[in-house]
């Protein structure tokens, strides 16, 4: 039998799209600015504030989380769809220039709300 109780010192969030815990390394953090642009994976895990964590990889939980409102459940704040435009592909490849770990040095890719 598998044991559902996760490692103590694995950090478990859980996704805003599909509300599933998981392990931080299975996730993506994404952050709404003062200056309201979403920034997504490395430039998201260094800042303070708050945070909504989505599946790394999973184009369908980002879909469901911006269809939803779990990013406005976690920022508790209302957000445009369209400013999730340049997200969506850091969220289907986390390995195409943000690394989700926070190693890597890639500028931030920030979608400013149109």
């Amino acid at each position: 039998a598998v044991d559902p109780t996760p490692d103590p010192r694995t950090s478990v969030r859980t996704c805003v799209g599909c509300r599933q815990p998981k392990a931080v390394s299975e996730l993506i953090r994404c952050r709404l600015d003062a200056d309201r642009c979403v920034r997504a994976g490395a430039s998201a895990r260094r800042v303070h504030g708050r945070g909504a964590w989505i599946c790394a990889g999973s184009a369908t939980c980002f879909d469901v989380a911006v269809s939803r409102g779990g990013f406005a459940r976690a920022w508790r704040e209302r957000v445009e769809p369209a400013a999730f435009a340049g997200v969506r592909d850091i969220i289907e490849d986390p390995s195409g220039g943000c690394d989700n770990r926070g190693s890597s040095v890639s500028p931030a890719l920030a979608v400013t709300k149109g």
